[in-house]
């Protein structure tokens, strides 16, 4: 079996502020909207000049606000042979959203991202939260696969309550970003960050297990905090370090297409 595992990225912008604006009005919303801008303006070109530099593909998950927002931004994504993945319009609370909501947010998303790339499109939830319904919202959008899930750390099929079946990619949030980068003074949120170096031996040991047992793992970014000039060296250190033990970085949808094996249902059942 090959050694494969995904470098993966949520280009979230300031999606999240217009979702949540009441909530950002008493936590310094310029401070935390200006450090959210810096991945469309600095993180994401950045981002993609180390890809280009190590040859590997990503994976960018891209909210239809920022889509709309910053279309070349996604235009140059693209035109560099990487994969574009649905997240959502606004960066939404996926549980307080309601069927028609869920759908249509869903259906803006699509639409917004088919104004710069064609699909079918894989998706993954804004903080990897989900309804019992949104599986089987997707498969009648036609999105191929889900990546919000951590029931299993190798790629596998998900069974929805209409008893269908999606390719799930799991993440985790051990290889997540923002436990460690995340951090937001006054705003009650994040730890302060740790040291690139220090990030990225805690990722090279929990991905090397995952490999070891048979897994893919997915590492999951944020452009507006990965894309800081001494994070992003830190990161193509360890993508050289993969390659260097002869793992191969692949697209998700390309994971996704190996999903095999008696499916996992979701939501969990009593």
């Amino acid at each position: 079996m090959p050694r494969q595992m995904a470098l993966t990225f949520d280009f979230d912008g300031e999606s999240s502020v217009y979702y949540r604006r009441t909530e950002f009005e008493n936590q310094a919303p310029a401070l935390d909207t200006g450090l959210r801008e810096f991945g469309p303006l600095v993180g994401m070109d950045r981002i993609l000049d180390m890809a280009k530099q190590v040859g590997i593909p990503i994976t960018v998950y891209v909210p239809g606000r920022i889509v709309d927002k910053y279309p070349e931004n996604c235009r140059r994504i693209v035109a560099a042979g990487h994969e574009l993945g649905l997240h959502g319009y606004d960066h939404e609370r996926w549980g307080e959203l309601s069927a028609e909501e869920e759908l249509d947010v869903m259906r803006r998303s699509i639409a917004a991202m088919e104004k710069i790339t064609s699909g079918p499109f894989g998706f993954r939830s804004p903080a990897w939260a989900l309804n019992d319904r949104s599986l089987d919202i997707l498969i009648d959008l036609g999105v191929t696969y889900d990546s919000s899930l951590m029931q299993k750390d190798t790629t596998y099929l998900v069974q929805t309550p209409s008893g269908r079946t999606l390719p799930e990619v799991p993440v985790h949030w051990s290889l997540d970003d923002w436990p460690y980068y995340g951090f937001i003074p006054n705003a009650g949120r994040g730890s302060r960050p740790v040291a690139p170096s220090e990030l990225m031996t805690l990722w090279y040991e929990e991905a090397t297990g995952i490999l070891e047992y048979g897994g893919q793992p997915v590492l999951t970014c944020h452009p507006q905090i990965s894309g800081r000039a001494g994070r992003v060296l830190a990161l193509r250190g360890l993508v050289t370090r993969f390659q260097a033990e002869g793992v191969e970085f692949v697209p998700m949808k390309q994971l996704a297409a190996q999903a095999t094996g008696e499916p996992v249902r979701f939501p969990l059942r009593w």
